[in-house]
């Protein structure tokens, strides 16, 4: 049998930000935005990648919209930034 496989779960409030960190072992998390403030506001992902010059943008999640994010064994996901906007909440699954 496998070893156990610990899993993170979090309400995220409005106005909140959750900062996923290599360090925090995270090989995949998925966010759910369940209130986003009639469109005014939702769920911002940002990474910390530069490809091709590019600096990386938010990804916005509205309401009941949600991103699953997850990288291949042996590695886990270095920095990623979760921010809820004003009036908006959601809901984080991440192992």
């Amino acid at each position: 049998m496998a070893g156990a496989l610990n899993v993170f779960t979090k309400s995220m409030t409005a106005g909140s930000t959750l900062t996923i960190a290599g360090g925090d072992g995270v090989k995949t998390i998925t966010v759910l935005c369940t209130t986003d403030n009639s469109a005014a506001g939702g769920v911002t992902i940002t990474g910390t990648l530069t490809v091709g010059g590019t600096a990386p943008d938010g990804l916005l999640l509205q309401a009941n919209q949600s991103a699953t994010i997850s990288v291949p064994n042996p590695f886990c996901i270095n920095a990623l930034t979760i921010v809820t906007a004003a009036a908006s909440t959601a809901k984080v699954i991440a192992s």
